[in-house]
């Protein structure tokens, strides 16, 4: 189900950023401002966003619920809450391919610091700042910055031609 739903996920997006409404959400993302003169309703797409962003948080909610047998408050830890950060640092803000990318990294580094002997599993809140430092000072923009690999590149049309009459 994870899978199916990250495929899911992915298509809506890409077709959700191609689109005008994904291009109204990108340029209030990138400047509010320049938006708003340029007649974009930011209230209304910012509240898009965040409904969008609601649903597929609910959504993974729902599978990690599916995986546990119990849920209890402790597993939310104040830890837990900066893996998306580092996820969307890491691959990239803005870029779809980065963020699949990076959490795949970022799922398998965990689960290698699960082989680390007793005791050096503290480590991790040494090792998580450093390798988030790391990516903002080395590689701001992320692992992919603005690109996207495949089927999520976004079409470049051909520009039409202005044909003069004979006429004018």
């Amino acid at each position: 189900w994870s899978y199916l739903f990250l495929v899911l996920t992915v298509i809506v997006m890409r077709n959700l950023v191609q689109s005008s409404t994904g291009r109204a959400i990108i340029s209030v993302r990138e400047n509010e401002i320049a938006a708003k003169a340029m007649g974009i309703d930011t209230t209304r797409y910012k509240t898009l966003a965040f409904v969008v962003g609601s649903f597929f948080a609910g959504l993974a909610g729902a599978l990690f619920a599916h995986r546990y047998p119990t849920l209890h408050p402790t597993a939310f830890h104040f830890v837990k809450s900066f893996d998306p950060l580092i996820i969307v640092v890491f691959g990239g803000l803005g870029s779809i391919t980065g963020t699949v990318v990076a959490a795949f990294a970022w799922a398998i580094s965990l689960e290698g610091l699960r082989l680390l002997p007793q005791g050096m599993e503290l480590w991790r809140y040494v090792i998580y700042p450093l390798i988030l430092l790391l990516v903002m000072l080395l590689r701001p923009q992320g692992l992919f910055g603005g690109a996207e690999l495949g089927f999520l590149k976004s079409k470049i049309w051909p520009r039409r031609e202005q044909h003069v009459s004979a006429e004018n």
